[in-house]
């Protein structure tokens, strides 16, 4: 069914994304993404702001600002299907301590998003984050 996991997200290279109001992005995403629940997060903000991806993922480019966040997506052709569906830069990155590319452990890496998306609230408070 089209959105039924919300909490999903694309990681985009965001030098691949196409002009537009709604671009097809199907070539500049590069990785999955969850967003997280603030609340399991005990940092005493109350904003979605983080989502979760895999560490190798983050190894690829260097800094956050080549990143960027599809939300609320369900295709990767029509991005504004949706009035949730929305393309946020990505702040911060910050991979385990202990990620080792030969190895399959500690394999995470934290995406803080620029701004909270315009839905986020709504999917926090339905109990839809991770």
């Amino acid at each position: 069914e089209p959105y039924e996991f919300p909490f999903n997200a694309a990681l985009l290279v965001t030098s691949r994304i196409p002009s537009g109001s709604t671009p097809n992005v199907k070539n500049a995403q590069d990785c999955g993404a969850s967003l997280l629940d603030p609340t399991d997060l005990h940092q005493g903000n109350n904003q979605v702001l983080w989502a979760l991806t895999a560490g190798h993922c983050c190894k690829k480019r260097s800094t956050p600002d080549q990143w960027s966040l599809l939300v609320h997506g369900h295709n990767l052709r029509r991005t504004g299907a949706h009035p949730c569906t929305e393309i946020i830069p990505v702040a911060e990155t910050i991979r385990h301590p202990d990620y080792d590319n030969r190895l399959t452990k500690h394999d995470v890496c934290l995406l803080k998003m620029s701004r909270e998306p315009t839905c986020g609230q709504q999917l926090k408070n339905d109990g839809l984050l991770m």
